[in-house]
């Protein structure tokens, strides 16, 4: 991330870390499969 005003928002990072943007469509595959992994579980 390199958006001054999304690192402002943030607020400090340390210089050994780094923020990274996931998109809102990769979030919402990962929580599908995440559901249906626990259904399947039960």
């Amino acid at each position: 991330m390199t958006d001054p005003q999304v690192l402002a928002d943030v607020g400090p990072v340390p210089d050994h870390e780094t923020l990274i943007e996931i998109p809102e469509d990769v979030l919402k595959f990962y929580v599908r499969r995440y559901q249906q992994q626990k259904e399947g579980n039960n």
